[in-house]
């Protein structure tokens, strides 16, 4: 039985464009023109399955293999909810019994309930085979639901009307279309309202935000995933936030003058998420620790080359990962790094104009995370 929302209408929502633009040009030190994840799927085969999505089998379908990126600067920490045959008025038939993430043994940073940070990257292990097809993805409030509903499923989140309302303790999403056995990545971004965020404005959250609607969405794009060497890590690279415009990002040792950070032996990332590149790493030897702190990502300007962040393997498995360490963290084989967070607030951003580290820094400001998509092997 279908349930009535809690508002009468669904609230809608615009697609952030400027977080997700195409790349222009590429040269041998770096790829200009950055762009986002592209949403549109690849040609379906003759089966009617996009490439490397599979099918039924005799064994049963496997559920889809599912990353979530959380890049609104101002959304709360969520979990997801994903529903079939909705409408504006009615939540339609949850095909996930609890909101994913769900394992109380993987709490967030800082936290000791599941969820989805501002700012991170987390795969969703628990989602049924039946979570497939055209869904409605609703993020729900992590906290509120761990203090208050921590049993509930997500049928039963969506009986308390008074209590879990549409747009205060969750927001629905656009629909996506998940197919079994795919690796994918869902990508929610854009902001909340004016109303739940005073600093909430075009420059912060693309040019599509609207203060009485916000402009939250949901992307989906499927990954295709590539065998690393045993001495590199495969990386897709994708823009994220919405206020840092078109980037080059690349790959090297960073320059040790932090007023002037360059790069000494660049590497580009390849934007394309069908076309991951193999990133060296450090040798696991003495000098292995020392090499995460000076090796890392510089991101620029894509118009004047001006550079927006130069940061270390070693804090992006800090900010991605708090519990691993850089040599561990970048042994599991392919990875999506992405350039999250909010580049207008001086004083949240994870380095000084100087280079030195912010300590005002809460998570908010612009920073890479790489998220672990596996061992490069087909899922």
């Amino acid at each position: 039985m279908p349930r009535i929302r809690s508002t009468p209408a669904r609230l809608l929502f615009m697609v952030t464009l400027s977080a997700l633009t195409a790349c222009a040009a590429m040269d041998s030190a770096s790829l200009a023109g950055g762009r986002g994840l592209d949403p549109s799927p690849p040609a379906a085969d003759a089966s009617g399955a996009p490439p490397g999505f599979g099918g039924d089998d005799a064994g049963g379908a496997p559920p889809p293999h599912l990353f979530v990126v959380h890049a609104s600067p101002d959304l709360f920490a969520f979990r997801v909810c994903f529903a079939t045959g909705g409408s504006d008025a009615e939540v339609g038939t949850f095909t996930n019994d609890l909101p994913a993430p769900a394992d109380p043994s993987r709490p967030m940073p800082l936290s000791n309930y599941p969820g989805v940070p501002s700012g991170a990257g987390v795969e969703l292990v628990d989602l049924p085979a039946s979570a497939r097809g055209t869904v409605v993805p609703y993020v729900v409030d992590a906290r509120r639901v761990w203090h208050d509903w921590a049993t509930d499923g997500c049928d039963a989140l969506f009986e308390h009307p008074r209590d879990f309302r549409e747009n205060v303790e969750y927001f629905a999403l656009p629909p996506i279309t998940l197919h079994e056995g795919a690796t994918a990545v869902l990508v929610v971004s854009g902001c909340v309202p004016a109303l739940f965020d005073k600093k909430a404005s075009a420059a912060r959250c693309g040019a599509t935000y609207d203060e009485a609607k916000g402009n939250l969405t949901a992307t989906l794009t499927p990954l295709a995933m590539a065998s690393p060497k045993s001495d590199a890590m495969s990386v897709h690279f994708a823009q994220l936030s919405a206020s840092a415009g078109a980037v080059r990002a690349s790959f090297g040792t960073l320059a040790a003058d932090a007023g002037a950070i360059a790069l000494t032996d660049g590497q580009a990332y390849l934007a394309d998420p069908a076309a991951p590149v193999d990133v060296p790493l450090p040798h696991d030897d003495a000098g292995a620790l020392l090499r995460y702190s000076t090796e890392g990502v510089t991101v620029e300007a894509a118009d004047d080359g001006g550079v927006l962040l130069a940061t270390d393997l070693a804090t992006i498995q800090r900010l991605s990962s708090p519990s691993d360490v850089p040599s561990t963290f970048f042994a599991r084989g392919a990875y999506l790094f992405a350039l999250v967070g909010d580049a207008t607030d001086p004083d949240r951003q994870l380095t000084l104009p100087d280079g030195g580290a912010n300590p005002t820094f809460d998570g908010t400001g612009l920073h890479v995370i790489a998220v672990p998509l596996g061992d490069g092997a087909p899922h």
